[in-house]
């Protein structure tokens, strides 16, 4: 399969899976673009939508089980919708649906790898005391997933458990035609004529002089022309002015309606028009004066020579990733273990692997703040403190200045996206929810873990209350990361996908001192985008708060 191919084969994949959790857990929630409120109602659609879905084989086929993971992973989305307004994004939702199919695998051990030990507690999960463990592993990977910030800042692929490949398309002209040459890169900074067959294109001598008076250019193309005594295709500009066209013989005319035509050399041989050929020369009978513009407009005749219809070709880069590992261990005492069951009637060991999962997806976000924050370079900054004699809302102004040329910045550099959104530390997010432009979350609340606070001018803005140098571990309470995210499948600065998911590691249970241990493994991918994945991020740090 070629390069290009296996690229189209990855985003259909990821829209493939990302469509089927949507039509599971998403679509039966809604009536038009509003959440159910109704519990019931949800509830009844959303299990009508289990069957032939990756939550069917939840529990061995026990229904319930089903309806819970399944539950538990449309509550996680609604939940996600209403604190930011959005839903989660396509890719998100495909690596979720991976690694829930992993656990659900008919084979996992071969899924999650050769390891004796990891193939021997993949394994595990499919007996008849380890289901009920799976389900509840299940249940957490979506709530999980969306309770990470980074998962908003990144992009994924899907993943295997040795290696990754992620690519990056490209569009070239494949012509030289119009503003571009054989090879230019034609992306979304990209703003010359390719497509168009209606040209502009100065005179040879392109502007009068107060001497001369035939002005000529050859375009090279064969031009399109109307029927006799109606042209109109081929223009001649003086000063920006259109002051003749053709009439379809090859004659120049004054424009329709024009009351004070610019008047030509008469029966001169200086005025031609040769449609084939695409040679145009006037010559005016009074010759314009200096620093006067000359320009010549006219039509491709594509229908003469279809080979000068422009193409456009793809350049495909790809690039090998590979996967890290994650892993946590949990220990609780014999006595206590079996003194919640008894008299509380609560699975300690689940409520282990339970912390086990939250701390490990906090763990990932973290490591993933680390590595945009080592990636990021270059610094914008301006004073918190509005200077003496200025008005406050000036002083906005101001910082919106910074904030549009941090957002340029990462425009210029990528070429796909300005700034999404921002990461502030614990001073810096104080400032941002100061100005005028910041709309909260609904319902936000203030959290000592990395989490989602509203939108400035427009941009997510994100606070990371321990953001700290990746390197020193200084803190970095005044310092702002924005962050770039194109719309298209890798256009992120960070990689992120789930190889396997956590799974538990069964250990010996005869440990000394009464001790019972849990252990929770897992292997991600977790890198900055080997194609310039630095571009994609810049620093704002706020100065001088008092």
């Amino acid at each position: 399969m070629s390069t290009e191919n296996e690229y189209e084969a990855q985003v259909a994949d990821i829209q493939q899976k990302a469509n089927a959790m949507h039509a599971t857990v998403i679509e039966p929630q809604l009536d038009g673009n509003e959440f159910i409120s109704d519990n019931s109602a949800r509830a009844e659609l959303l299990n009508g939508r289990i069957g032939g879905s990756i939550f069917e084989s939840a529990g061995g086929g026990n229904e319930n089980a089903a309806s819970y993971v399944a539950t538990s992973t449309a509550n996680a989305i609604r939940s996600y919708y209403q604190s930011t307004g959005r839903m989660p994004d396509v890719e998100v939702l495909a690596t979720t649906h991976d690694a829930i199919n992993n656990l659900y695998s008919r084979n996992m051990a071969s899924t999650f790898g050769s390891s004796s030990l990891i193939a021997e507690n993949a394994g595990f999960l499919s007996t008849t005391e380890g289901i009920p463990l799976r389900d509840h592993l299940a249940a957490l990977i979506m709530p999980v997933a969306l309770s990470t910030i980074t998962s908003a800042m990144s992009t994924s692929v899907p993943a295997t458990k040795d290696t990754a490949e992620i690519y990056r398309i490209t569009r070239v002209a494949a012509s030289t035609f119009g503003d571009l040459n054989q090879g230019d890169v034609i992306d979304e900074a990209f703003s010359g004529q390719y497509s168009a067959m209606d040209h502009i294109k100065p005179a040879s001598t392109p502007h009068g002089d107060g001497s001369k008076r035939v002005f000529e250019l050859d375009a090279g193309v064969p031009l399109k022309k109307g029927a006799t005594n109606s042209g109109g295709y081929v223009k001649v500009y003086l000063g920006r002015k259109v002051v003749a066209v053709d009439n379809g013989s090859g004659v120049w005319v004054p424009p329709a309606g024009e009351p004070n035509p610019v008047p030509l050399a008469s029966a001169s041989a200086g005025n031609k028009v040769d449609y084939a050929g695409g040679k145009l020369s006037i010559e005016f009978a009074t010759a314009p004066a200096s620093g006067v513009e000359i320009h010549f407009s006219y039509d491709v005749n594509i229908e003469a020579r279809p080979e000068l219809i422009p193409l456009i070709d793809h350049q495909i880069e790809s690039w090998t990733m590979k996967p890290h590992e994650s892993a946590l261990g949990g220990v609780s005492g014999l006595q206590s273990l079996m003194a919640m069951q008894r008299e509380f009637n609560v699975n300690t060991h689940n409520l282990i692997l339970t912390g086990i999962r939250q701390i490990v997806g906090a763990d990932k976000d973290r490591k993933n703040l680390r590595l945009m924050y080592f990636a990021a370079q270059s610094v914008f900054g301006f004073d918190a403190k509005c200077p003496d004699g200025l008005r406050k809302r000036d002083h906005y102004e101001t910082v919106d200045e910074v904030v549009s040329e941090a957002s340029t910045y990462l425009l210029m550099k990528t070429k796909v996206s300005g700034m999404k959104g921002m990461i502030a530390g614990i001073d810096a997010c104080r400032f941002w929810r100061t100005l005028p432009s910041f709309k909260p979350a609904p319902g936000y609340r203030e959290s000592p873990q990395p989490h989602y606070v509203g939108t400035v001018e427009g941009k997510e803005l994100y606070c990371d209350p321990g953001m700290a140098d990746p390197v020193t571990r200084e803190p970095m309470p005044d310092m702002t990361l924005c962050y770039a995210k194109g719309r298209n499948h890798s256009q992120a600065g960070l990689v992120v996908a789930s190889a396997i998911p956590l799974i538990p590691l069964r250990q010996d249970t005869r440990a000394t001192n009464l001790k019972i241990r849990d252990t929770a493994w897992s292997l991600d991918y977790r890198d900055i985008h080997p194609g310039n994945g630095e571009d994609f991020f810049t620093w704002i740090k706020i100065r001088n708060f008092s």
